[in-house]
């Protein structure tokens, strides 16, 4: 349903990807760091990032007219960064059986926030807002870029996309169409899994980012001398003051472009590798159905139907037979190397996971960082 529009080719040729990015990165985040860098004013930039892919996130599904502003609205963001901290549950308790949960619950043992539930109702009417938003104006409006005078208006991809494939199939109206209602809460539902798993993995990504370049002055400079080669080059302003020129520059150059980018492919591959934001176990089952079984898994044989298997990112992110030093953060190591080396790094590299099951917005994840 949503492999064409997350694609790597639809996103690097992607007139909505290119808007956000004006919109986000360069208008609203930007200007955020000019000020705090003159003014010598710490930013917490975890809380920063998530709000930066908040908005990227909410407006890439609704429209950058429906999604959220936290980087600017300083109110609102401090609300949601607080119920989001109240949503937190350990990582481990995701694979206790419902029974235990419920067992451990009668015994006074809650291993959820007891403010969880109502913190989830507060960001389920939240992102239900923005989705009635984006309603109003597709509906009813049918608001084009001309129509909005202020200009802050984008397709909402994903909506657009969801709604689409639900009314239809093949192009071909559906024989038994759901009601309005149910069709709603569907939409609502799947979109808030593409909201709430875009945001806080790429903005963990973008801090570590940005936490380990600190560290590394010769090295941010070296990044920035890269960054000015592209064309047009990624400025700040993106003209100097005494600039006299006022035809309207292109501010930001392309997708295709910066995806070449050799030592910017290194920081955040290196980055995903040391500080993976999902690094915890991915359980499969082994199926009892397979004519196979018992089957080999990883040259551990017979292994029989209905045993949970599972695996980490962050286990093979740091087998040291692949990555020497692998506690260090070495973006170097995915330049003074070769391609075979590389290959082999990159079959061991499992931030988005593989095969069927694999996160679905890898290129986005991999494009917005």
């Amino acid at each position: 349903m949503f492999g064409n529009i997350y694609s790597k080719s639809a996103l690097q040729s992607s007139a909505v990807i290119r808007e956000l990015s004006q919109a986000i990165f360069i208008e609203r985040l930007l200007p955020v760091i000019d000020s705090a860098a003159r003014d010598g004013t710490p930013l917490n930039m975890l809380d920063y990032s998530s709000a930066v892919y908040s908005d990227f996130i909410t407006a890439f599904v609704f429209g950058l007219q429906s999604g959220s502003n936290f980087v600017q609205d300083k109110q609102s963001r401090d609300r949601w960064l607080a119920i989001k901290r109240l949503m937190l549950t350990p990582f481990w308790t995701l694979g206790f059986p419902p029974s235990v949960s419920s067992f451990l619950k009668k015994l006074g043992i809650n291993l959820e926030n007891p403010q969880m539930n109502s913190a989830m109702e507060e960001m389920n009417d939240m992102y239900l807002n923005m989705l009635q938003t984006a309603e109003t104006l597709s509906d009813s409006s049918r608001m084009s870029r001309e129509e909005n005078q202020d200009g802050k208006w984008t397709e909402p991809v994903v909506y657009r996309q969801l709604l689409n494939q639900l009314r239809s199939s093949g192009g071909k109206p559906l024989p038994y169409p759901p009601p309005e209602s149910q069709l709603r809460l569907t939409i609502a539902s799947e979109l808030m899994d593409h909201l709430m798993a875009g945001t806080d993995t790429s903005a963990a990504t973008l801090a570590y980012l940005m936490q380990e370049l600190s560290q590394r002055p010769g090295l941010q400079h070296s990044l920035r001398e890269e960054l000015l080669s592209l064309s047009p080059p990624i400025l700040y302003p993106a003209t100097a003051p005494d600039d006299d020129d006022s035809t309207p520059r292109e501010a930001l150059p392309s997708p295709r472009a910066v995806d070449t980018l050799p030592l910017l492919d290194a920081i955040l591959l290196e980055t995903l590798r040391l500080h993976t934001p999902v690094a915890g176990s991915l359980p499969r089952v082994t199926p009892s159905s397979d004519p196979r079984s018992p089957i080999t898994v990883l040259g551990y044989p017979n292994i029989p139907p209905g045993i949970c298997v599972s695996a980490q990112a962050y286990s093979l992110h740091r087998n040291p037979e692949v990555f020497p030093d692998p506690e260090r953060w070495k973006p170097e190591r995915w330049l003074e190397t070769g391609r075979e080396k590389r290959g082999e790094m990159m079959g061991w590299l499992w931030p988005f996971g593989s095969g069927a099951d694999m996160c679905i917005g890898n290129h986005l994840a991999m494009l917005s960082t």
